[in-house]
């Protein structure tokens, strides 16, 4: 499809309001498809062309993509404006914000909802003019590669993986429909705020990270991107939850002080502050969702030290130093303190849990979620949009100045 600069103009200009329904209405998922995202694929592919070193790096298609890149390096043109941008860097265009404007390639119906996103979660200067900027550049990219037999080729095998991915995914439908109809029956989100209708899974992405996620809200629907095996660990419920929890806290994030935010910070875990920064919006969403996914649907509760000791008391040396080889940041967060081996790791538990593990904001999050439960049940027409609002910010300092009276 030719490339048309007018489909830029005015893409930040909100949309008209629609007339006021009094019925309270509620969120109701239709469909469920997997399918391809053109744009998403199309961009792992640039940043894998970009750094090598990004993403995954052992699937046999990752390792393919290098050699094909090896062979047919990237313009400097393209890799000028991803430098410009500060594309992959901690001061830059991060990776969340190249797939939000992915979304949008070849999809002029999305400009708007991408741009919107842009501008709401990223201090950006010129979301709209980075936005073009960059499919323009997505643009070039595809044609470039259209000519070459090495990547048609290459795009062969892909299809291949990602079509067995699809009917992977297709046989765990119904189970993600109960999932869904559980996770709506709680929190009863309203469609005047969660827009959605629809969910769209996309198919395993061989480039990026196996076994992380992105969600994204673009008009009426919820795209998700999740590990194929996530059953346990929950992967593909905490990104649907994005959609749902992130819009109620946008409104009640406009209702706390300076001095609220501050404190959300503060009493969050050093382990999701060193991941996500001291950003209060993100560290809330997060709690909400993980609080959620790891424990209360699970009917556990949030682990104070002695749990944590259980925990890694079942490791072994061998495992342990495993996962420190995985996890960049766990192996920051030892190095911190001094810990290079397991029995280290267990001499200073008490350090690490203090300083990383403990999570005051998520414990309060867990006791709000059994305070919403009574609630509902006394009150079917509850929803947990009209229950934050009305009750967390006064929930909050009571049950924060308890813990600090007890401590």
């Amino acid at each position: 499809m030719p490339f048309n600069e007018s489909r830029f103009e005015n893409i930040s200009t909100p949309a008209p309001e629609a007339s006021e329904n009094k019925e309270e209405r509620l969120m109701n998922v239709s469909d469920i498809i997997i399918e391809p995202e053109r744009g998403i694929t199309l961009m792992s592919f640039m940043l894998k062309g970009y750094d090598p070193e990004w993403g995954d790096n052992d699937h046999e298609l990752s390792k393919a993509t290098q050699k094909y890149f090896e062979e047919n390096p990237l313009s400097n043109e393209i890799k000028k404006i991803l430098d410009d941008l500060g594309a992959l860097k901690k001061d830059g265009i991060d990776q969340e914000t190249l797939f939000n404007i992915a979304l949008s390639y070849g999809r002029p119906e999305r400009l708007r909802a991408t741009s919107e996103n842009l501008t709401r979660d990223k201090e950006l200067d010129s979301p709209d003019q980075i936005q073009e900027r960059l499919l323009k550049l997505m643009e070039g990219f595809e044609q470039g590669l259209g000519s070459s037999a090495a990547f048609l080729e290459l795009k062969s095998r892909f299809d291949i993986e990602t079509q067995a991915d699809i009917e992977r995914r297709q046989d765990g439908i119904e189970r993600r429909k109960e999932e869904i109809n559980k996770l709506l029956e709680f929190f009863r989100p309203k469609v005047d705020t969660t827009k959605a209708k629809k969910i769209k899974m996309i198919p395993t992405d061989y480039l990026y990270h196996k076994e992380s996620g992105m969600s994204f809200s673009i008009g009426s629907e919820i795209i998700i991107r999740a590990p194929l095996k996530d059953t346990e660990n929950g992967s593909w419920i905490h990104e649907f939850l994005h959609g749902v929890i992130n819009p109620i806290n946008d409104k009640l994030f406009g209702k706390l002080t300076e001095e609220q935010k501050k404190r959300m910070i503060e009493i969050s875990s050093g382990k999701l502050r060193q991941h996500y920064g001291e950003n209060a919006i993100t560290l809330l969403n997060e709690s909400f969702i993980r609080t959620y996914v790891n424990f209360f649907n699970r009917g556990l509760r949030p682990y104070n030290h002695a749990d944590f000791q259980g925990l890694i008391s079942k490791v072994n040396e061998a495992q342990f130093q495993d996962v420190v080889r995985y996890d960049e940041e766990l192996k920051q967060r030892m190095e911190a303190i001094g810990i290079s081996t397991l029995e280290d790791l267990l001499e200073k538990s008490k350090e690490y849990f203090e300083k990383y593990e403990k999570d005051l904001l998520s414990d309060i999050v867990y006791s709000f979620y059994e305070y919403y439960e009574i609630e509902l049940q006394k009150d079917t027409k509850l929803t947990f949009e009209d229950f934050v609002l009305q009750n967390f910010i006064k929930y909050f300092e009571e049950t924060l100045d308890k813990n600090q009276r007890t401590i």
